[in-house]
């Protein structure tokens, strides 16, 4: 696993155009009530910056980065971290590492690789509202 730097937050490094990605950032605020997760689009400048600094290539990026305790999870890892995080009884789905990571990242990049055509895509990123501003990373 990569290492990076990072304050006591989590980050999720997403991509800020997909509906799916957007709408799985809003669950997860919704649900983070101890403010433990910070959030990232891939296709702003620190986005880009992470991309280039842990040479991933922004041309290819279907899956979401999780990063915590200066690990960076990607996939079905990276979705099971999230949801171990969260309270009950979303993080009973951890009980899903049972499956092999093989199993769990071919339906996760299935999923990744239609997801534009099944949720759809936005042509920008979402502008956060006030309220969840310091949410973002920016």
């Amino acid at each position: 696993m990569d290492k990076v730097n990072q304050s006591h937050h989590s980050i999720v490094v997403f991509d800020g155009l997909c509906n799916l990605c957007n709408t799985s950032v809003n669950f997860i605020i919704a649900r983070d009530n101890k403010n433990r997760f910070k959030f990232l689009p891939m296709q702003s400048g620190k986005g880009q910056k992470f991309l280039a600094k842990h040479h991933i290539s922004s041309d290819c990026i279907d899956t979401l980065f999780f990063v915590s305790n200066n690990e960076i999870l990607k996939k079905s890892n990276a979705v099971l971290a999230i949801a171990q995080e969260l309270k009950m009884p979303w993080n009973l789905f951890v009980i899903l590492k049972i499956i092999p990571e093989s199993i769990r990242n071919f339906f996760y990049s299935l999923t990744a690789k239609n997801r534009y055509k099944w949720f759809g895509k936005k042509q920008k990123c979402m502008i956060p509202i006030a309220e969840l501003h310091d949410k973002f990373i920016t």
